[in-house]
């Protein structure tokens, strides 16, 4: 007897992220050959990582975002990324503008 073909995930459900281990990237360029490495990454920790406008945005399987250390004024490296469900930000020195969070439409825990 043949087994039925598995059904394909719904895109909709929500994702489980305690069993997504994290990328783990620290004192790079967000670049572009940054974004082709990390382009299926879905949840990335990032430490000290040097990122323009938008940047994160270039990840379209990104769903979780760490940012750790390092400073800035601003969040606009999330600017555009409507598939981040989740936002961690942690010792940012000088961190005083997050305006760029209201393009992340699908974040749900900051």
């Amino acid at each position: 007897m043949s087994q039925p073909e598995p059904a394909a995930p719904d895109p909709r459900a929500r994702s489980d992220w305690r069993a997504i281990a994290p990328a783990l990237v620290a004192k790079e360029r967000a670049d572009a050959a940054f974004a082709e490495r990390h382009r299926a990454t879905r949840r990335l920790r990032a430490d000290g990582v040097k990122a323009g406008p938008g940047a994160y945005a270039a990840l379209p399987a990104l769903g979780w975002l760490e940012l750790v250390g390092g400073s800035g004024t601003d969040l606009e490296a999330v600017r555009g990324c409507s598939g981040l469900e989740v936002l961690r930000v942690s010792h940012v020195r000088g961190l005083d503008d997050a305006s760029a969070l209201a393009s992340c439409t699908g974040l749900e825990v900051l």
